[in-house]
């Protein structure tokens, strides 16, 4: 009885594991601070229901291939789409990288868009600093 109630736990968390979101396209980003710079990164992810949604805004020749330009035009979006503020005052993020999964991947939802950015400042006073990030890109269908 306990090797049966294992077995079916097991599958319970391995189909769980495989799970992704379907009606929404998931935000995540990661932050780094250190006394002299911040960096993002930046993981979008849409689900299968929002794929076409995505793909209308980010292959702009809807050949179903991303460009070099095409990515770079899209990560600009990403960046443009967030407020990032130091104590008050906006930070205006350099773009260090892009990758793409392929369209193929984004319409099965399991395609994720990973953006890195940062920004470092010259001369950062010392004690308490506060930082903020607002997320405007794709508000309609994201979640965050």
């Amino acid at each position: 009885m306990r090797l049966c109630a294992l077995i079916v736990f097991g599958l319970v968390l391995s189909f769980g594991a495989q799970a992704h979101r379907l009606d929404e396209c998931l935000q995540a980003i990661r932050v780094s601070v250190t006394s002299h710079r911040v960096e993002l990164a930046i993981d979008i992810t849409p689900g299968v229901e929002v794929a076409d949604a995505f793909l209308n805004v980010a292959d702009t020749n809807p050949d179903g291939h991303f460009t070099a330009g095409e990515k770079k035009t899209y990560a600009r979006k990403v960046l443009n789409d967030l407020q990032v503020n130091l104590d008050g005052e906006s930070l205006e993020l350099d773009l260090k990288e892009v990758t793409f999964p392929t369209s193929e991947e984004i319409t099965k939802g399991v395609g994720t868009i990973r953006v890195k950015a940062g920004k470092e400042w010259s001369h950062p006073a010392a004690g308490l600093h506060r930082l903020e990030i607002t997320n405007n890109h794709l508000t309609s269908i994201s979640v965050y």
